[in-house]
């Protein structure tokens, strides 16, 4: 598992936001340096970020970084000297990608900056260092799989290749009116030689674990099996967990996490974990489910329409996305 002491530093939300997310992280620091390896990333170079990233963009961290501000509408800040953290979090995914083409499997619980698009941050996210993974890795002559777990959209790392059919980009989040980011039906599929190659599965409120249950089986997997990554990167955000003020309405507990682990544990191609979302007190243990440490609560049932949704959505990717 990759940790930096400087991941409890800083988080690029409103200050309403740092304070239980910085929480979350020195909690999950408590509960895993006995148990888990935990292996310092190396601090990513500012070229780094302009990989997938305008100069624009770039530009504006290094200077917001001096003094302070708002980078985007209004919930992405930059505080002073924070620049480290974020060059760390670009570090620490880069260190897990490392670690799990030895190990198969590997972990950082920071990064997943998955709302930040070419020119844009968005969504407490300043750069995307899990896009940046992704294109990479494409430079090596590799396919790659990107799955978002989050509970909102990773729309930024959808944005950024949405016009490529060597990646795979596969969110499942939930959606309905009013809900950030508002991206994310089940038709948006890519584009030019990338149309096929962008899935989504939207789901609504209350969809609970054995409906989510299903969309692992019925369609993560085989989108995976089918599309034959030689290497998946994972954003394991934990804020669809039903006690999250977030994103809890969408009714999970710590056994939807222990599945999503135990599922990313199984593929064949090295699978690269990012932390993700998550902003309440049961971030942490959703977090070690998804590590393998066995569920602590029962399991919630879905209602018809969370259903009614998979069926929809299983249906239109067969009558449209030849591959799978």
């Amino acid at each position: 598992m990759v940790w930096d002491d400087s991941f409890t530093s800083f988080f690029f939300g409103p200050p309403s936001v740092v304070k239980p997310w910085l929480e979350r992280m020195r909690e999950f620091y408590e509960a895993v340096k006995g148990e888990h390896e935990l292996v310092p990333p190396e601090r990513a170079s500012v070229e780094l970020l302009k990989v997938v990233h305008c100069d624009s963009l770039v530009s504006k961290i290094l200077e917001l970084n001096e003094e302070g501000g708002v980078i985007d509408y209004g919930d992405t800040y930059i505080y002073p000297g924070s620049l480290e953290t974020l060059l760390a979090v670009f570090g620490g995914t880069l260190k897990a990608s490392e670690l799990a083409s030895e190990e198969g499997f590997a972990y950082t619980p920071y990064g997943g900056l998955h709302h930040a698009s070419r020119c844009r941050a968005a969504g407490f996210c300043p750069a995307n260092d899990v896009a940046t993974l992704v294109e990479l890795l494409t430079r090596k002559g590799m396919r790659v799989a990107y799955l978002d777990f989050d509970v909102h959209h990773g729309d930024g790392t959808q944005e950024i290749f949405y016009a490529r059919d060597d990646v795979l980009t596969l969110s499942i989040h939930m959606y309905y009116p009013g809900f950030y980011p508002g991206t994310g039906w089940y038709d948006e599929l890519g584009a030019g030689p990338g149309k096929g190659f962008s899935l989504n599965v939207p789901l609504p409120p209350r969809t609970g674990d054995e409906a989510y249950g299903a969309v692992l089986e019925l369609i993560v997997k085989r989108a995976v099996e089918n599309f034959s990554p030689d290497f998946v990167v994972a954003q394991m955000g934990v804020d669809g967990h039903r006690s999250d003020p977030l994103g809890g309405l969408l009714n999970l507990t710590t056994n939807t996490y222990y599945r999503i682990g135990k599922m990313l544990r199984s593929f064949d191609p090295p699978v690269a974990g990012t932390g993700g979302g998550g902003y309440g007190r049961a971030s942490v243990r959703a977090m070690l489910s998804e590590l393998g440490n066995a569920p602590d609560e029962e399991p919630t049932p879905s209602p018809p329409e969370a259903w009614s949704r998979i069926e929809e959505v299983l249906k239109y990717f067969e009558e449209n996305i030849p591959w799978f």
